[in-house]
C-alpha cells in the first residue's frame, strides 16, 4: 500500500490498489471492504496454505 501512496495515490486509491493486486489476483472480487484488517487475515489465510502445501510436500517426499 505505501508504495502506492510514494507513487501519488491518495489513500483510498491505494486501498484499493493493493487490494485488486493482492485479493484481485488471488480470485476474489470487489469491492473489498476498506480495512487493513482483510488484508492482514488474507495474508495469514495464504501463508496457512502455502505451509499445509509445504508439510503435504514433505509428507510425500
Amino acid at each position: 500500500m505505501w508504495q502506492h501512496i510514494r507513487l501519488g495515490l491518495d489513500p483510498a486509491q491505494a486501498w484499493h490498489g493493493t487490494a485488486a493486486w493482492m485479493m484481485g489476483d488471488a480470485g476474489y472480487r470487489g469491492p473489498w471492504p476498506h480495512n487493513t484488517q482483510l488484508i492482514a487475515d488474507y495474508a495469514v489465510w495464504e501463508r496457512e496454505q502455502q505451509l499445509a502445501l509445504l508439510r503435504k510436500r514433505v509428507l510425500l517426499s
